[in-house]
C-alpha cells in the first residue's frame, strides 16, 4: 500500500508556530513584569498628603526605642555605649562615648539628661547636661526601657527589681530609699502634689501612694485585683485616675484614687503599650487581638465605652501612638510603615518606610551567604526590632528604625506651619 509523502511545508509551519508561541509567552511575561513593577511602584509611592521628609541620617546600631526629643527639637539616641544628639537639621551636636548601654533616657525640667543602663558592670543612673557633658552617676536598679520618674522639683525616683524606690536630687545626691516589697517593671506614676502611685506588697490592693519624700500614704484604692497590676501599662489622668491595660486580662480599667475601679472594658487586646490620652479625653490602646491575631488600635471614651477600632494588620504594632497638635494620630507598624489617622480612626495616609538593606555584596562567597543577601533585597530584614516615633514641639516627627542598618528620619510638621 502506497503511503503519502510527507508535506515539505509541515516542518517550517510547525517552527513558525513555536516561534509565535515563544514571542507571545515572552510578551506576556514582559507585560506581567511591567504590571508587577508598576504595582510595586504604586504601593511604595509617598501619598499626596504625606509631609516631605526633612532629612534622613544613617545610624547603624541605633537603639531608637530608647530615644527622646527635647523641647528644643534635639533628638537623643544611643548606639551601644555611645549617646548621640542630632539637631533639627540632622547634624550631630555631640556624642558621649563613656555612657551606659542605653536602657532609658529622659529629659529633666532643667534640660539635663538622665540615662539608665549598664555601666562598668553595674546598673547605673547617669546624668548629662544639655551639651552632653558628664555630671554624675549613681548605682540604681534601673530596668532597660523603664526611665526614671522625674518629679516637679526635678528630683528623680527609680524603681526596679530590688523591690525598693530610690530618690535622687537633681545634683545626684541620694535622698531616700523606700522598701515597697514588690519588684516593679514600670515607672512610678506622678500624682497631684508630687506624690507617686507605685506597686505595693502582694497580696493586697496592689497599688499604694508614696509622698515625694518617700513617706507611705496608704493604698491607692480599696480594690483587690485578681492579678497584680502592671505600671508598665499604666497611664495617669488629670484627676489622679490610673488607667491600667493588659497584664494578661484583655481589659482596660480606670481606677480612682481613694476609691475603687470606676469602670472596666473588654478591649479583646493583649495590650503591648500603655494607654495614651488624647486631647479629646479618649484613651488609645494598641495590642494584638486575642481572636483575630492581628494588631489593632482601640479608642475608649473616658466613660469606658469603645468608640472605634482600627485594624492594623499582622505586622507588629506594639508601640504607643503619638498625637499631633491637630489631633492626628501617628503610629508605626512592622512593615515598616508610618500611619496617620484622624481623631475618629480614619486613615489619612499610610507611608511605607524605606527598608535598611545592606547593598554591599556578602563578605563570604558561598551559596548560603548569597542566598541571605538576596533575601535581604526582597524583604524587610529580620534585624529590624522596633520603629518608634516622637513628635517635636514644632510638630515635626522623628521616626527611628533600629538595627545594624538603622536610620533616623525627620518628617515635616503635617500642618505646614
Amino acid at each position: 500500500m502506497d503511503t503519502a509523502a510527507p508535506d515539505s511545508t509541515e516542518t517550517p509551519a510547525r517552527g513558525r508556530r513555536w516561534i509565535r508561541r515563544f514571542v507571545t509567552a515572552a510578551g506576556g511575561l514582559v507585560i506581567l513584569a511591567a504590571l508587577v513593577m508598576g504595582w510595586i511602584a504604586y504601593q511604595r509611592r509617598p501619598p499626596a498628603a504625606m509631609p516631605p521628609i526633612r532629612w534622613r541620617q544613617e545610624t547603624p546600631g541605633l537603639q531608637s526605642l530608647l530615644g527622646t526629643v527635647t523641647p528644643d527639637g534635639i533628638f537623643i539616641g544611643g548606639t551601644a555605649e555611645v549617646v548621640t544628639a542630632w539637631d533639627r537639621d540632622g547634624r550631630v551636636l555631640w556624642q558621649f562615648t563613656n555612657g551606659p548601654s542605653l536602657g532609658s533616657v529622659v529629659v529633666g525640667p532643667r534640660g539635663d539628661l538622665f540615662l539608665g543602663g549598664y555601666r562598668q558592670g553595674t546598673r547605673r543612673l547617669v546624668c548629662l547636661d544639655a551639651q552632653g557633658r558628664f555630671r554624675w552617676d549613681q548605682r540604681a536598679a534601673v530596668i532597660d526601657g523603664i526611665p526614671p520618674t522625674v518629679l516637679p522639683d526635678g528630683s528623680l525616683v527609680t524603681s526596679g527589681t530590688d523591690r525598693e524606690l530610690h530618690a535622687f536630687s537633681p545634683g545626684g545626691k541620694p535622698l531616700w530609699t523606700r522598701d515597697v516589697q514588690s519588684a516593679s517593671y514600670g515607672p512610678p506614676v506622678v500624682l497631684s502634689g508630687g506624690s507617686l502611685a507605685v506597686l505595693g506588697p502582694t497580696p493586697g490592693p496592689g497599688l499604694m501612694v508614696v509622698a515625694s519624700d518617700g513617706t507611705p500614704r496608704g493604698p491607692f484604692c480599696s480594690e483587690h485585683f485578681d492579678q497584680e497590676p502592671s505600671l508598665r501599662l499604666a497611664t495617669g489622668g488629670p484627676d489622679d485616675t490610673l488607667y491600667l491595660a493588659g497584664n494578661g486580662t484583655n481589659f482596660l480599667r480606670a481606677v480612682s484614687r481613694g476609691g475603687s475601679v470606676r469602670w472596666t472594658v473588654a478591649t479583646d487586646l493583649d495590650a503591648t503599650s500603655k494607654p495614651v490620652l488624647s486631647p479629646a479625653g479618649r484613651l488609645l490602646v494598641t495590642g494584638r487581638n486575642a481572636f483575630t491575631e492581628q494588631f489593632e488600635l482601640v479608642a475608649v471614651s473616658n466613660a469606658g465605652a469603645i468608640v472605634w477600632r482600627r485594624n492594623l494588620g499582622l505586622p507588629y504594632a506594639d508601640l504607643p501612638p503619638a498625637i499631633g497638635h491637630d489631633g492626628s494620630i501617628y503610629l508605626t507598624t512592622g512593615e515598616p510603615a508610618l500611619w496617620c489617622l484622624d481623631p475618629s480612626g480614619g486613615i489619612r495616609w499610610k507611608y511605607r518606610l524605606p527598608r535598611p538593606i545592606q547593598w554591599a555584596p556578602p563578605a563570604r562567597n558561598s551559596v548560603s551567604a548569597w542566598t541571605t543577601w538576596v533575601r535581604q533585597l526582597l524583604r524587610t530584614p529580620r534585624n529590624i526590632s522596633r520603629t518608634p516615633l516622637w513628635i517635636s514641639a514644632d510638630g515635626s516627627l522623628r521616626v527611628g528604625l533600629s538595627g545594624p542598618q538603622g536610620y533616623l528620619l525627620c518628617i515635616e510638621r503635617p500642618s505646614g506651619r
